[in-house]
């Protein structure tokens, strides 16, 4: 199941017409060392957000929550 689920979300293609959508306010928080997402691939989808804010975690990776959790919760602070 995972495998399956992984192959399809490395098969999608529509982030970027997808995210120039996006009308609210946007935090995009970056692993710098995410294995799962590339940080460079989703650069790319939060520079389509018009309203996108960026941040990179370091060290960090796709478990976020997990590795740095009080600076997602700091992160998360700041839009909400």
């Amino acid at each position: 199941v995972l495998f399956t689920d992984l192959t399809a979300c490395n098969k999608f293609t529509g982030s970027l017409e997808l995210a120039k959508k996006v009308a609210v306010e946007t935090l995009v928080l970056i692993g710098q060392q995410d294995q799962m997402t590339a940080p460079v691939k989703a650069l790319e989808v939060a520079n389509a957000i018009p309203t996108c804010r960026v941040q990179t975690l370091s060290p960090c990776g796709h478990a976020m929550l997990s590795e740095q959790p009080n600076a997602v919760l700091d992160a998360l602070t700041t839009i909400i």
